[in-house]
């Protein structure tokens, strides 16, 4: 399972908030499962959160910040 391209949907297109629409919470929720399934760690997931996030057009200014409260967002649903 590469949760490279499938981490995708789970984000909102325009502002990258991690599960900010019912459908991408709907996804993350399914995608969390199904990882988890498939021997897939937190870490892994974080990861792709991380790698995701890094490659988007968010100004420097606030991409660290803006990673570090989609990972929070992970942290909540990874429960």
């Amino acid at each position: 399972m590469d949760l490279n391209n499938i981490i995708k949907p789970c984000f909102g297109c325009d502002d990258h908030i991690l599960a900010s629409h019912s459908i991408n919470e709907k996804r993350l929720r399914t995608l969390i499962k199904d990882g988890r399934s498939n021997g897939k760690s937190y870490d892994d997931f974080e990861k792709e959160v991380v790698y995701y996030l890094w490659k988007k057009d968010i100004h420097e200014s606030i991409r660290i910040d803006h990673i570090n409260q989609q990972i929070q967002r992970l942290k909540s649903y990874w429960k």
